[in-house]
Order: structure tokens, then sequence, then C-alpha cells
């Protein structure tokens, strides 16, 4: 009887500091400068976007609006170190699609890919970048990207 009183504790425990651990590793995204850049047809694009949530689940807004893109919004589950999810247009674009990104060590960059419609057609995909900086710059984000798409191409 000792064991399982002992047992269940323990799991009330472990359940309580698993939670608490992933709802801190969750909240970091939500209060820093992020911007995006991602590849679209061999181009880079470049935004400032919006992190809001509720516990692990995000949601993203591009800030910065960059025609022929126009407004969009990204939803996506944390998790352990990536971001898993859909991003879709508010305005009549075509652009939607599938989002898969990990995030480095330090938290401050998500590196991943994108998949689905944009402009230039159906089934496309590209790489993205989603970093905290201070202020936009376009040079440290399309060479952050470049680099990771030479490494990984």
């Amino acid at each position: 009887m000792h064991n399982t009183i002992y047992f269940k504790g323990f799991q009330l425990i472990s359940n309580y500091l698993f939670e608490l651990l992933n709802k801190n590793k969750c909240s970091i995204f939500s209060n820093h400068n992020w911007w995006v850049c991602w590849e679209d047809n061999h181009e880079f694009i470049c935004e400032k976007i919006k992190f809001s949530q509720s516990g692990c689940k995000m949601k993203i807004n591009n800030l910065i609006v960059n025609p022929p893109n126009g407004k969009w919004e990204s939803k996506l589950k944390y998790d352990n170190d990536s971001l898993i999810g859909s991003y879709n247009s508010i305005e009549e674009s075509r652009n939607k699609g599938a989002l898969y990104l990990n995030a480095n060590n330090d938290m401050n960059e998500l590196l991943g890919r994108w998949i689905g419609c944009s402009n230039h057609g159906i089934n496309e995909t590209g790489f993205v970048l989603l970093k905290i900086l201070a202020k936009k710059d376009d040079e440290i984000l399309k060479k952050v990207l470049s680099d990771y798409i030479m490494e990984n191409k």
C-alpha cells in the first residue's frame, strides 16, 4: 500500500514538473522581436512576425505586409524542439501549406521547410528561417538561410 501511495505521488510530481517545463519552454517564443525569411521561387522574402500562444499552441502573423504575399497566419504546435503546423493567406492569395521548423539550442532561431501553394504554383517547397533580431537585417536573415540551404540540399 505504501509503495502505491509513493508511486502515485511520484507520478503527480513528475507530471507537474513535465507540464511546468513544457509551459516554460513554450513561453519563450512570444516576447521577442521575431523575423521570418523564406525562399520562394529562388527569391528571399523577409518580414517581421508576431507570436501569440496558448500553452504550446502558437499562432504567427506577419506584421509587415510584403506584396504580393499579403497578410498571412500560421498555426503551429511546439513539440520538443520542433514547431509543426500550417500557414495560410488571410487575403485572397492562394498561399497555404505546411511548415516544419526545428529550434536551435538557444531557442532564438528556427529553421525548416514549407510546402504548399504559392503565387508561383502548387506543390512548391522551400526553406524558411525564423530568427530573433533587435531590428530587421535582411542581409543577416538571407545569409543564415543561404548557409542552411547549402548545408541541406
